[in-house]
């Protein structure tokens, strides 16, 4: 057998007024001050010690790499320093080293002037 549910509409709901959930909340913390209650000055707060390890922890953790960093940094920095002036260096050597060359060359090849070569031979009959 099935069993065939029954829908019912709902019946409207009779008019309540909406409960307050404070209404008896001063019931349960009696209150021992008589009188008005009036605060001042600061308040201290103070980190659990656990607390403040972690963070000095954490900081000197912090500390130490920023400055390993800035160690490697500074090397890198050096290296590229000396292998900029070392590119240079090889630059000016490779400059002289083409001017003198070309000195040289032009030194070798020049137009002679003059009978140096050329001996005149006079021929007698």
């Amino acid at each position: 057998m099935s069993k065939h549910f029954k829908w019912h509409k709902s019946k409207p709901a009779k008019e309540q007024p909406l409960t307050d959930p404070n209404k008896n909340a001063g019931d349960e913390y009696k209150r021992q001050i008589s009188g008005d209650l009036h605060v001042r000055g600061e308040i201290e707060a103070q980190f659990p010690p656990s607390l403040v390890e972690k963070y000095k922890t954490s900081q000197q953790e912090e500390t130490t790499h920023k400055r390993k960093t800035f160690i490697v940094e500074v090397i890198t920095m050096g290296a590229v320093i000396i292998y900029a002036g070392l590119a240079l260096w090889q630059s000016c050597e490779a400059h002289k080293l083409a001017t003198l060359a070309q000195k040289t060359f032009d030194a070798s090849n020049r137009p002679y002037i003059g009978g140096a070569r050329y001996r005149r031979q006079i021929y007698r009959l």
